[in-house]
């Protein structure tokens, strides 16, 4: 008989605790990771998989129930690269230091991976488990139009709601912010 501890058997905890030691000497543990680890979740679990309708109308307008839309957007600055029903495997991720724009597209673009368009990311915010005080914590971020003028677009969930912005190159988020990409 195994020994509970919490919600977990006292074997499967100590496998997660393995594999969070293994990882964290390898440096490949992110503060995410770590937080998921003490609010009782598993850090290495798979990630999200949604259905998206890439072709729904809504994504021709930037209408909808939002905090804030940057007035200088237009749909087409959130082009839809994947029209039509279709499965998106998704991963959100955090950095251990304030990115730049341009590091979370790097990550965002690593082997594997592509960013999200923006039916893929707001199908994601929709869904998204998180409640008002962990989007006040940690925001969830998807960087999801193409580079314009040194900027690209974005879409934000946070505390007050959801927001359409842009964001340039150069400029850092807060290490507290979550990343959205998709698997390719």
């Amino acid at each position: 008989m195994n020994k509970m501890i919490g919600d977990k058997s006292a074997e499967k905890l100590h496998g997660l605790l393995a594999d969070l030691h293994h990882k964290i000497q390898k440096g490949a543990v992110t503060r995410l990771q770590l937080e998921k680890f003490l609010n009782k979740q598993n850090p290495f679990a798979t990630p999200t998989k949604l259905t998206v309708n890439g072709s729904d109308s809504r994504w021709e307008t930037l209408e909808g129930d939002y905090w804030y839309v940057n007035s200088s957007l237009r749909a087409e600055h959130f082009p839809i690269a994947n029209p039509g029903v279709h499965d998106v495997e998704y991963d959100i991720d955090s950095f251990d230091h304030d990115p730049t724009t341009q590091e979370i597209m790097d990550w965002q673009n690593e082997p594997g991976f592509r960013p999200p368009d923006r039916a893929e990311a707001e199908t994601y915010l929709d869904n998204a488990p998180d409640s008002k005080a962990q989007l006040g914590k940690s925001p969830i971020v998807a960087i999801c139009g193409p580079l314009v003028d040194g900027e690209v677009a974005c879409a934000i969930a946070h505390v007050n709601g959801r927001n359409l912005d842009r964001h340039s190159l150069g400029n850092r988020w807060y290490r507290q912010y979550r990343f959205l990409r998709v698997r390719k």
